[in-house]
């Protein structure tokens, strides 16, 4: 609220069916929920994206259940106070798929997407478009 007590400036936009409509998908497709909202983010960053994460909740749940074996056999150890190799070794192979699995998933699922207007025929489509920065 602060935000709206410092803005000074007050404008009237008129729009066309078709550009009204194309701003409504670009809210949509952003999750924003105000006109106000998308056209700041226009003038604030001269583009329009949201980055999905969707992939990142299955690796949080893998590293999870990793995590647990790796608290499984620390209790073990701490109880017995005796270590055993494999256990040491057991644990080092978790604690590498973690790191594996963490790296090759952020790399590949945290992806900006784009949303691009596609001209078709007389009518323009919309897609989403992967942009992984060139990797």
């Amino acid at each position: 609220m602060e935000e709206l007590k410092n803005n000074k400036h007050h404008v009237d936009l008129v729009l066309s069916d078709e550009d009204f409509k194309e701003m409504l998908k670009k809210e949509d497709f952003e999750g924003i929920t105000t006109h106000r909202e998308l056209l700041r983010s226009f003038i604030r960053d001269g583009f329009c994206f949201r980055v999905d994460y969707g992939g990142l909740y299955e690796v949080a749940t893998q590293i999870s259940r990793l995590g647990n074996n790796v608290n499984q056999i620390a209790k073990v150890a701490n109880e017995s106070k005796i270590v055993s190799e494999s256990q040491i070794d057991q644990m080092i192979t978790l604690l590498k798929d973690i790191k594996k699995i963490a790296n090759d998933e952020i790399r590949n699922s945290a992806r900006i997407i784009k949303y691009q207007r596609t001209p078709i025929s007389s009518n323009l489509e919309y897609e989403r478009g992967d942009d992984d920065g060139g990797n």
